[in-house]
């Protein structure tokens, strides 16, 4: 029997393969679908948090560079699909995202939320620098300090509030998935 690999590792069977896929595929479905309807709708201080983005970073710090570089396309692909218009730089930033946030933090043992948080720190601003191109490139004129105010600074602050309590259920579902 030939080995089939998954995430850089031999998986057993087809069927670890499979529960492994569709695990990573209902988790970011669910994310999606709940950042598309639920919050686009009800905008918490004026913006919407990625919670998609939020998700890559800890599948990304709970399973390595592979699984978020792999899930980081595909998630930036099914928001674009979902969500958004056009084509973008969304699944490339997310396939970049994921693959440097699982290389940088491999050396974290044991994985704690401070250490997440430090992760966050980081990620967040990131993100918001993304939105802040997006915005420049979009609009003809831009008022710098009137965007950062009004739509930067309150998406990286809903995103990182949305953030703290994904922690712990991604957690679980990663450390499930790595037995």
């Amino acid at each position: 029997m030939s080995q089939k690999y998954i995430r850089g590792r031999a998986s057993q069977n087809r069927i670890q393969a499979a529960k492994y896929i569709l695990t990573e595929c209902g988790l970011f479905l669910a994310v999606i679908l709940l950042q598309t309807t639920l919050l686009s709708r009800y905008r918490i201080l004026g913006a919407v948090p990625d919670l998609c983005y939020v998700t890559l970073i800890l599948v990304a710090y709970f399973c390595g560079k592979e699984t978020g570089a792999i899930t980081g396309i595909a998630a930036g692909f099914a928001v674009e699909a979902l969500g958004s218009v056009g084509i973008s730089l969304l699944p490339v930033f997310y396939l970049f995202c994921g693959y440097v946030c699982g290389y940088f933090t491999r050396a974290i043992v044991p994985r704690r939320f401070s250490a997440f948080a430090a992760v966050l720190g980081v990620a967040i601003p990131v993100r918001g620098s993304i939105t802040l191109i997006y915005m420049c490139v979009t609009y003809r004129s831009v008022n710098l300090p009137q965007l950062l105010v009004h739509n930067i600074l309150p998406e990286m602050l809903v995103t990182a509030l949305f953030a703290l309590p994904l922690y712990w259920p991604v957690k679980k579902i990663c450390e499930w998935l790595n037995r």
